[in-house]
């Protein structure tokens, strides 16, 4: 059904089966009005839209292309150290996930790895469970940017106000996490080709031996009551009876 207006005219007509406008029926279409909208709704659903910059999403996704990239790359770690067939490999880290995959490989790598391997590669995974904890945090409780901050909550997923955990992250916290996984996936490489021409080149070493530049902050729990230790708990005073 069609309604078309001409001045103070309007006039419903539908369409035939041959495709041609016919009228619908004679007389006056009442046209319908416009639903009121609560006067808050533009301005809310403006805000949320404008929450986030493209700069947030940049950013945002270089770190899980970069993280991706190094996922990849443990699972060709984990089948160098194996030692076996591609095949056989497969069926052992086949869609395992990747905290299962870096506990298997490091008794890999304590078995078949020489000391100065074993010492990059734990701290590579040191450092990765870091960046782990953080694309955990982004990917399934969200972020909500605002300029050059993050917020990260677990408001949706808490089981109680006590575990009500909320972190504040700098995009730059965002950007050296990338950087330390464009890090991380070099060093991977040299341990599997230590001969690569690619590793080689003018200041590369240099780059890869700068420390860590993410650094992981801890997550604020306002509702959690504070702990009490042993020395903070103050000792009864023994009963006559005892």
């Amino acid at each position: 059904m069609y309604v078309h207006s001409s001045n103070d005219t309007i006039m419903a007509t539908r369409v035939g089966k041959d495709g041609k406008r016919y009228p619908a029926a004679r007389g006056t279409a009442k046209s319908k009005a416009p639903e009121p909208q609560p006067a808050a709704a533009g301005k809310h659903s403006e805000r949320q839209n404008s929450v986030a910059g493209p700069d947030y999403y940049a950013i945002f996704g270089e770190f899980i292309h970069s993280f991706s990239t190094v996922e990849n790359c443990i699972h060709e770690l984990f089948r160098h150290y194996l030692g076996t067939t591609d095949d056989v490999a497969r069926c052992i880290d086949g869609d395992m996930r990747l905290s299962n995959l870096i506990d298997v490989t490091k008794r890999i790598i304590a078995i078949r790895a020489e000391r100065h391997e074993i010492e990059e590669i734990e701290s590579i995974f040191s450092h990765l469970n870091h960046i782990i904890k953080l694309r955990n945090m982004l990917i399934h409780r969200g972020g909500v940017n605002i300029q050059s901050e993050v917020l990260i909550t677990n408001l949706h997923i808490a089981r109680s106000k006590a575990q009500f955990e909320s972190l504040v992250l700098h995009l730059d916290d965002i950007k050296a996490a990338t950087r330390d996984c464009s890090i991380i996936y070099m060093k991977i490489r040299r341990l599997l080709k230590p001969n690569d021409p690619a590793l080689r080149e003018p200041g590369l070493k240099e780059w890869l031996d700068v420390p860590w530049r993410y650094k992981p902050r801890q997550p604020e729990r306002p509702n959690q009551p504070p702990r009490t230790t042993a020395r903070s708990q103050k000792r009864r005073p023994r009963s006559s009876q005892e």
